[in-house]
């Protein structure tokens, strides 16, 4: 067998690929010294399968894939260059070969581009790729054609209108370019790249307040491109070592594919257990999945494996934190803090810690370091908030609810906080502004509508918080919260009845909302109806999922069994 070690720059590399395919054709092999066992064995025998039978163009693509899925890019480019030859009518060798140079070479990418297309004009990924890299390559009129025809082959595919858009920008047709992005934002909203552009032209075109809204969600996105490609995701099967399955589940991670993400991580610790970085990754993938219990046993084993790791004891927190054990993710993040100062999401799991503790000053000194040292997050600069009004300073609540609001102008929740905040400060009618303001940016708020119903009654009296309700469920009749909150302020106004059927409404329609039984059996003993309240209360406590729920559910069972007892209910 000859191998030869390559070191040859990319451009001489493709003077060699079709120049020695007959029987004594040298098979290029990386130095596998430092690979996984698995690897070694992998690629060792499709070698010994490509000289067993050098005319063979599918054992030389297959021998180029592996390759390239480990990472040996230059050996990977020989091998697609023969089986080129060899079998000249496979899309995938021409295709593979042109996405192995589109970084290093992108003209010559482009001719195995379109060698690969003419074999499969209809694959739309191969038009994206073309695409993107002739813009590269400033040719922007051929890649328009290529995002044209793809967005015909597949129009479910964001990165056709998304092309077409930005073309459109740099030639200043500001009307066509809105209308390819705003397709692609329809498709795919998640990809940073498409709601990037979509600020930028939306700025460009004067609206600049869903610009701004937009440019500050961009942000907060991955900005990892993932494209659909079934051809090109044959490679990354090909890997077998633990850190390519890890790559890859870093990749699903960051698009949000978290099921595969998790599958690759085991994968990857399947084959090497004792990794640390694949626990820690995995204690991260579970804890965005919400099985916070898996996330602190996969974290826990990194840090027994790497215990000096930067960024292990912050998993462990954080899972910790997660599961509400939060005494044990406090005595964690200052250990973590004690390697990383600078680790801002650890200064906040020890501020919850302290305020949970009554330890408030010391709270809201750890929130004044995390809160700037990262802007978008904006449920610290809430909590900073909180904390600071259970101080009993809302002056300088407000003053954090200002400042958010001014880089967040339309963050619902932080209105909210603000409507809460003026209200205990004796401000009705700012408490009032605020959470209208709330309830305009968020169709579905969770804690706006009650804030807006409590000023109302503050401000304007029952009559108008009752017509509000009213227009709102007229509005939004699905909405079982506001259901549920309208049945609360007829039960406060003795109307008892009206109130039972609003809520058995949502039953109707929920009929394992524990929480709506809980607000039954309570109107029921208001109503003098302690046996009703009875039954509510019970059927409440064997359906609710959450321990808090179930006791709410046995704290009024007492009361009304206490009730019937007496033989009335609650005057």
């Amino acid at each position: 067998m000859i191998y030869r070690r390559l070191t040859l720059p990319p451009a001489l590399l493709l003077l060699l690929l079709c120049s020695c395919s007959g029987p004594e054709a040298e098979i290029p092999v990386p130095d596998l010294s430092a690979a996984e066992p698995r690897v070694r064995e992998r690629i060792t025998r499709l070698g010994d399968e490509v000289h067993t039978a050098p005319r063979d163009g599918e054992g030389w693509g297959a021998y180029g894939k592996a390759l390239e899925a480990h990472g040996f890019l230059e050996p990977a480019q020989i091998a697609y260059g023969h089986a080129i030859e060899l079998d000249p009518d496979d899309f995938r060798w021409p295709y593979f070969l042109a996405a192995l140079l589109d970084a290093t070479d992108p003209t010559t990418a482009v001719v195995w581009y379109l060698r690969a297309i003419a074999l499969d004009p209809d694959y739309a990924p191969a038009r994206i790729r073309i695409a993107q890299t002739l813009e590269k390559l400033a040719r922007d009129d051929e890649a328009w054609e290529q995002y044209l025809r793809a967005s015909d082959l597949e129009p479910d595919n964001p990165f056709g209108p998304l092309g077409l858009g930005q073309i459109a920008l740099r030639r200043n047709d500001l009307e066509r370019a809105l209308h390819e992005i705003e397709r692609a934002y329809e498709i795919d909203p998640e990809i940073h790249a498409v709601v990037a552009a979509l600020a930028q032209a939306l700025h460009r075109s004067g609206e600049l307040g869903r610009a701004q809204s937009l440019a500050q969600g961009a942000a907060e996105l991955p900005r990892i491109t993932y494209r659909r490609d079934p051809r090109r995701a044959e490679i990354q099967s090909e890997a077998v070592d633990a850190r390519s399955h890890l790559r890859r589940a870093v990749t699903y991670r960051d698009v949000g594919q978290l099921e595969q993400a998790l599958r690759e991580a085991q994968a990857g610790l399947a084959v090497s257990p004792d990794l640390a970085e694949g626990h820690y990754l995995a204690a991260e993938i579970h804890a965005r999945l919400g099985d916070h219990d898996a996330a602190r046993a996969a974290a826990s084993r990194g840090l027994e494996l790497a215990p000096d790791r930067a960024g292990g004891r912050a998993e462990l927190a954080k899972a910790l934190h997660a599961l509400g054990r939060y005494d044990e993710a406090e005595r964690e993040a200052l250990l973590a803090l004690e390697s990383d100062p600078s680790a801002a999401t650890m200064e906040v799991i020890v501020a919850e810690a302290l305020a949970r503790k009554g330890q408030l000053e010391a709270a809201i000194e750890r929130l004044q370091v995390a809160v700037p040292a990262r802007p978008e997050e904006t449920s610290w600069a809430r909590m900073l908030a909180g904390v600071l009004t259970d101080a009993e300073r809302p002056e300088e609540a407000r003053e954090v609810l200002e400042g958010l609001i001014e880089s967040h102008p339309q963050l619902a929740e932080a209105w909210t906080d603000l409507g809460f905040v003026t209200l205990r400060l004796g401000n009705n009618r700012q408490a009032l502004a605020a959470f209208e303001r709330a309830a305009t940016f968020d169709p579905t708020p969770r804690d706006t509508l009650p804030g807006l119903v409590q000023t109302l009654l503050l401000t304007s009296g029952p009559e108008v918080a009752e017509r509000r309700m009213e227009a709102r469920l007229e509005e939004r009749p699905a909405d079982h919260s506001a259901r549920l909150l309208f049945a609360d302020l007829l039960a406060g106004r003795n109307r008892f009845e009206e109130a039972t059927v609003q809520i058995q409404r949502v039953l109707e329609q929920v009929p394992r909302r524990a929480d709506a039984w809980i607000q039954l059996g309570y109107v029921n003993l208001h109503n003098r109806r302690p046996e009703e309240a009875t039954a509510a209360f019970e059927h409440a406590q064997k359906i609710a999922p959450a321990p808090e729920v179930r006791a709410a559910a046995a704290r009024g069972a007492a009361e009304a069994r206490a009730a019937l007892d007496r033989g009335t209910g609650p005057r």
